[in-house]
């Protein structure tokens, strides 16, 4: 789960995530090494070497405290209710005095997901019929944030007044100001277009989404078992934004029992839609944020663009 970008191995016991892991549990051992996998402003991912069962790694995770009770809801109540494969939930422990908490977790060894490999896309489309079919009946009984139609309509209006707040900034040319006329236009089409959304979404059932379904956040272990981590913007919300890289006649060969109203092709409508929103439309607001700064992710949203122009064309949504 990540490269290492720093190893520690001396007054390891000084170290905060070190305190929480031993803070869990009396006898809990001390590492032998930390390794520094990752570290961004509101995220620190470790590696404890050694602690865990059989003398294994555990992944320690510091992020905000919603989002860390968000994965423990996912890791202790959700997926144990699931026919699907899992890494095991080791505890939270709640930083006094702060918003973070430290999130442990089983290394999640193994091959990082190759969505072109047909064996890891075998894989991965079983796993994800399996969370979304399963998880349908736990939506009502079960408190985990909405990702349904609203919330991507939420991220596409941040991302176009991101966009027009920061329209006038000098590290913009020309054409990337061109570029932003054309997404703004997009989602102004979109909006108009809203009620089309929300119907294309009623033919499937709100599930458990992971909603960053990416080669990221999966591993492939043995080859043949599915580790999903990283559930920090996981939810209720609509199955196909996880399905970018699921072979989709092989999905619908898993699902069509359970869900018998949905058909292929609308089933592809639904994917298209998917990516529509999670690749396009949430992909541009994460780029947008960053137009208030001196270097613009600009390149980013020029793909994001295209992304939406042609989801928009395959959904037969065409603007005058």
């Amino acid at each position: 789960m990540g490269n290492v970008t720093e190893i520690l191995t001396t007054d390891l016991d000084t170290l905060p995530v070190v305190q929480a892991w031993v803070g869990l549990e009396h006898g809990r051992r001390l590492p032998h090494r930390v390794e520094v996998l990752r570290r961004v402003k509101k995220s620190v991912v470790c590696r404890l070497a050694g602690v865990g069962p059989g003398r294994s790694d555990i992944i320690a995770k510091s992020c905000l405290r919603e989002t860390g009770m968000v994965e423990r809801q996912v890791y202790t109540h959700v997926l144990p209710q699931l026919p699907v494969s899992r890494l095991q939930f080791h505890g939270l422990v709640e930083v006094p005095g702060t918003d973070f908490c430290w999130l442990f977790l089983e290394d999640a060894r193994g091959d990082a997901f190759a969505p072109d490999d047909p064996r890891h896309r075998e894989l991965a489309t079983r796993w994800l019929a399996g969370l979304h079919t399963g998880s349908v009946a736990l939506a009502e009984v079960l408190a985990l944030p909405d990702r349904g139609t609203g919330y991507y309509r939420g991220e596409m209006r941040a991302a176009s007044r991101a966009m027009r707040e920061n329209y006038d900034n000098p590290a913009l040319s020309q054409q990337d100001r061109e570029l932003l006329d054309e997404m703004l236009a997009q989602f102004d089409f979109l909006e108009s277009r809203w009620d089309d959304v929300d119907d294309v979404c009623r033919v499937m059932p709100r599930s458990l989404v992971h909603n960053d379904f990416a080669e990221r956040n999966v591993r492939i272990r043995d080859g043949q078992e599915v580790l999903v981590f990283d559930w920090e913007v996981a939810g209720w919300g609509l199955p196909a934004v996880d399905m970018a890289h699921v072979d989709v006649a092989l999905y619908w060969s898993f699902v069509r029992d359970v869900w018998p109203a949905l058909d292929l092709e609308t089933l592809r409508r639904h994917v298209t839609l998917g990516k529509l929103l999670r690749g396009g439309i949430a992909a541009s607001k994460w780029s947008a944020m960053s137009l208030a700064t001196t270097w613009p992710e600009t390149a980013n949203l020029q793909s994001y663009g295209r992304r939406i122009r042609h989801d928009l064309k395959v959904l037969g949504w065409t603007r005058r």
